[in-house]
């Protein structure tokens, strides 16, 4: 018999009441288009609009894990710096309460403190000598301006010998000690917390993160199904061959209400070619194909498809085959009864 190259029985995939019927039988449809639709999809609809805020905040909440690592990150190598900067401070520290001048240095210290009380004693015969001068001469005013950085020199000079000479307390020195201790066990944690953060964000946090999105995103999926569930669209080209249903009237899930035909072009389909038959039989042998509606016209085709599974009829197991016809020159109908002959090599 004449079958269309596709053709499909279309039913909405869950029950509801028929708010529109778009299209009628004989008429031709594309891919894609609606051909009706059920109502109230109101609920669906929030369902589907509650579903997208939570995928987004899922995908916020994973984000922002990301983001708050590279933060973390960042204040933890800060933290790193800070402390090193405090321990290189107080090992500097101690290394000064624990530091003794040789000898030489001492000696050294002295002669500079000796040369500054020599230069500082002979400002102070210089000035004596124009004190008789009045206060605002520039000679008197220029002497005394030597001796006063004179004596500041060798105060300075005598604070740094006196500074130095001296011997820091045991107390001092295990303070310093203790604060060196501290710093450095403070830059030991903070490049722990440095090192820890170094691979992004926590990995059992990421994946409760990404598990939450993904059953978001599956929430999502099944409200935009259940959406989809309302409309009726073609699957491919072709025309509308039949239509039972009218709006108003309830459909049950599955329930076949329309049928839509590739009827660009026809192929033959056997209902009786028996399991030794097609046994002899594979796609691409060419055959001959008469139609009782057109008895005087020959028409030529190939084997396209057998098909695997058998039917049982009374005493006998029979096949499908398919054969594409090749160009027709005739207006031909579902179901037109033909007749193939089949040359066997």
């Amino acid at each position: 018999k004449v079958v269309p190259a596709r053709d499909i029985q279309l039913g909405f995939e869950g029950p509801g009441m028929v708010e529109a019927v778009y299209v009628t039988k004989g008429e031709s449809v594309q891919a894609g288009q609606e051909l009706a639709r059920l109502g109230d999809n109101t609920h669906r609809e929030t369902l589907v609009s509650q579903a997208e805020i939570d995928v987004a905040a899922a995908q916020n909440e994973l984000d922002d894990l990301y983001r708050n690592a590279n933060l973390a990150k960042l204040e933890a190598d800060t933290a790193v710096v800070d402390a090193q900067i405090a321990v290189d401070k107080a090992q500097t520290t101690l290394n000064k309460l624990e530091y003794r001048l040789s000898e030489a240095e001492v000696a050294s210290l002295k002669g500079v403190v000796e040369l500054a009380n020599i230069a500082r004693n002979k400002a102070y015969r210089e000035l004596q000598k124009v004190s008789n001068l009045p206060m605002k001469d520039t000679t008197r005013v220029a002497a005394q301006a030597v001796l006063d950085a004179s004596e500041a020199r060798l105060h300075y000079a005598e604070s740094y010998l006196n500074a130095i000479l001296r011997v820091p307390t045991e107390l001092e020195i295990a303070k310093g000690q203790a604060a060196l201790a501290m710093a450095q066990a403070q830059l030991e944690e903070a490049q722990k917390k440095a090192a820890a953060l170094q691979n992004g964000p926590d990995p059992e946090q990421v994946a409760l993160a990404q598990a939450a999105l993904a059953s978001a995103q599956a929430r999502l999926a099944a409200a935009q199904a259940a959406v989809e569930d309302l409309v009726l669209v073609s699957p491919f080209d072709g025309v509308v061959v039949s239509v039972n249903l009218q709006p108003g009237e309830t459909v049950t899930t599955g329930r076949a209400i329309m049928v839509i035909a590739d009827v660009s072009s026809w192929r033959i389909e056997t209902t009786s070619l028996t399991e030794n038959e097609v046994a002899l039989l594979a796609p691409g042998m060419a055959a001959t194909v008469t139609l009782a509606a057109f008895p005087s016209h020959r028409f030529t085709g190939v084997i396209s498809e057998i098909s695997l599974l058998g039917q049982k009829k009374q005493d006998a197991v029979t096949y499908q085959v398919y054969l594409n016809l090749d160009d027709q020159g005739v207006s031909l109908r579902w179901e037109m009864s033909a007749f193939v002959d089949i040359g066997l090599p």
